[in-house]
């Protein structure tokens, strides 16, 4: 299946599942953004960027707070990044689906090094560092693990580009 084809499948399938909330997570470099930007493209939804809301407020529990009431708020909502240390039941409750991104470690770790090299401007939580290295590493083993044990499963696609 190419590409374009996956991708206009995803976006129907959201379409006809009248999906409102959602939530796309993997580890960085998984190509978030990206499908973010590709299923906005389509729908118009508003985006949020956990990354941007911890550069504006650098304190967990405010961006947690600001990004629950951005799900209460809007009626279209697409959220871009993962952050299991804020993904609490009530983000889980009021997001109706999470496309989990499941890429390799080595795509990832390209992905990350190539946008460090080509942008300086990257926000300040991913300049390359050990904790970003060991994010993407342990991502499978320690984040996946506790998405699938706080989201249920009825709320998960999984996405592999």
């Amino acid at each position: 299946m190419t590409f374009e084809k996956k991708t206009k499948g995803l976006i129907d399938w959201i379409k006809k599942n009248n999906i409102k909330k959602i939530n796309i997570v993997g580890s960085p470099g998984s190509g978030k953004t990206k499908l973010t930007s590709i299923i906005n493209d389509y729908l118009n939804f508003s985006i949020v960027n956990i990354d941007e809301l911890f550069q504006d407020y650098d304190n967990k529990e405010l961006v947690e707070s600001k990004l629950n009431n951005k799900l209460c708020e809007n009626d279209l909502i697409l959220i871009d990044g993962t952050y299991t240390s804020i993904l609490k039941k009530k983000r889980v409750k009021n997001t109706n689906l999470f496309i989990i991104i499941k890429e390799s470690k080595i795509k990832c770790l390209k992905r990350v090094i190539s946008r460090q090299l080509i942008n300086q401007s990257l926000l300040n939580n991913e300049s390359i560092s050990y904790k970003l290295f060991k994010s993407i590493l342990l991502f499978n083993s320690k984040h996946n693990k506790k998405l699938i044990e706080l989201i249920p499963n009825e709320k998960i696609i999984y996405w592999k580009w």
